[in-house]
């Protein structure tokens, strides 16, 4: 559960910003906070259900997501051998040589964690991770890398308990200027990165005001339910739409994949033979509008 993220001199946010999801004293409207259980990931956290975020446009909302984009990126992916860090400073001030910063507050499985990063696109300056297993927090790792990219790693005893002596200084020494070392630890097989590394991969779900989501036509199509909820939010909102109704049409390849070469379109045409009853994929053509193809029951693409 995401508690704060924070973030500085990254595209159109020059000074520290801070979103905090933490609840205040008010009682009015305790069913929308969650609390930890007593004793655990800090004393009684409260953290509220849901937060919105509003203002201008061009105000900075959708920056907010691509900065927890980016960061979650970082850290899953990582980079390859002397690849520049693909941050993003804000660029109207002096700060352009200056380290952006991102910081994640999260609690995940009982345990509150803090980690965050500074970096510019050549190295990683700065990075920690401390964690709060009852009500006193405790240094996990701190590393800093100087202007020559020597990193330096100083690790809390309850991150080094379970490997060998000597272990964590080696991977520390071994991690390149432009890596995180959560990222190295993950890759080396460090136990006590896993949750965290867990949470930025299958909790920490940041969706731009652009995604879509592919799936949705075929999940309408075998979910009445799904696609009532979806009509109804719609009419609600009030943007003209009334109801969405899911409509099947046969598969003309002729006039949705005219573009394609033979060999393409002997490909396409192979792997859609391949697929099961009411299996799908996705096609897009040169002007991209999408379209869903589903192989029917009587074996046809629909």
């Amino acid at each position: 559960m995401l508690v704060q993220f924070s973030v500085k001199n990254f595209k159109s946010f020059h000074t520290l910003t801070t979103w905090s999801l933490r609840a205040t004293a008010d009682t009015r409207l305790s069913h929308h906070v969650v609390t930890n259980e007593k004793g655990k990931g800090g004393a009684q956290v409260g953290v509220l259900r849901a937060a919105a975020i509003y203002g201008a446009n061009a105000a900075g909302k959708s920056n907010l997501v691509l900065a927890m984009s980016f960061a979650q990126r970082l850290i899953l992916n990582g980079t390859r051998g002397e690849e520049r860090i693909a941050v993003q400073p804000f660029k109207l001030g002096d700060d352009t040589e200056n380290p952006s910063r991102f910081e994640f507050i999260f609690r995940h499985e009982g345990v509150l964690y803090s980690y965050g990063f500074a970096a510019t696109t050549r190295r990683v300056h700065e990075e920690w991770l401390f964690a709060t297993y009852t009500t006193k927090e405790t240094r996990l790792f701190e590393r800093v890398t100087d202007e020559n990219n020597k990193t330096v790693a100083e690790f809390g005893p309850s991150f080094k308990r379970g490997t060998k002596k000597g272990f964590l200084e080696f991977v520390a020494v071994g991690t390149r200027h432009n890596q995180l070392l959560l990222t190295e630890c993950f890759e080396r097989n460090v136990d006590a990165v896993k949750p965290v590394m867990e949470w930025f991969g299958h909790v920490l779900l940041p969706i731009r005001a652009e995604s879509r989501w592919t799936p949705l036509p075929m999940a309408m199509r075998v979910d009445a339910e799904l696609k009532g909820f979806i009509g109804d939010f719609l009419h609600t909102a009030g943007p003209g739409i009334d109801r969405i109704e899911v409509e099947e049409s046969p598969f003309d390849s002729t006039q949705l994949l005219s573009d394609m070469t033979e060999e393409e379109y002997a490909e396409l045409k192979q792997d859609l033979e391949s697929l099961e009853a009411n299996e799908g994929r996705l096609l897009s053509d040169e002007r991209g509008r999408r379209y869903f193809v589903v192989r029917g029951e009587n074996g046809n693409p629909n």
